[in-house]
């Protein structure tokens, strides 16, 4: 159980640091990005950098994590998909006023948003990071 426990752990400290970067990375659209190439141009490049982001992060922690098997590297991406959705909605209705329509436009492809794709890739991106470790070192696995 302890194990359990600790990958756990590890696995929220890991998102910490993914929504730290991902809030600077929104900090950076907003700012810097949207203003030159328009709003929705803007969320579609921070979605690709945001992409690159949690994978940089995922192959640098995985490891860390201590999840191995597939059933825990999913669970890992599970874990940070959760937490991520919990953290768009209750950040965007508490923090930024964010109404829920908005909230919801967000995570509907139809509507050009892309949290729904993002929260797909945060679930796997553990174990496509630990199966390019592999693949890169395979002597580590």
């Amino acid at each position: 159980m302890a194990a359990k426990a600790k990958l756990i752990t590890r696995s929220i400290a890991v998102w910490l640091l993914i929504i730290a970067t991902e809030t600077v990375n929104g900090v950076v659209r907003e700012l810097f990005i949207a203003p030159r190439v328009g709003a929705q141009i803007g969320r579609r490049v921070s979605f690709c950098i945001a992409i690159v982001l949690i994978a940089l992060v995922a192959l640098y922690f995985v490891r860390w994590i201590g999840a191995v098997t597939v059933t825990q590297l999913l669970g890992v991406g599970f874990i940070w998909a959760i937490l991520t959705f919990l953290f768009e909605v209750l950040a965007g209705s508490l923090i930024a006023g964010r109404e829920w329509d908005q909230l919801i436009t967000d995570f509907d492809p139809s509507k050009g948003g892309l949290m729904a794709f993002g929260l797909v890739l945060m679930q796997i991106v553990p174990a496509l990071a630990y199966r390019l470790i592999l693949i890169l070192r395979p002597e580590i696995g």
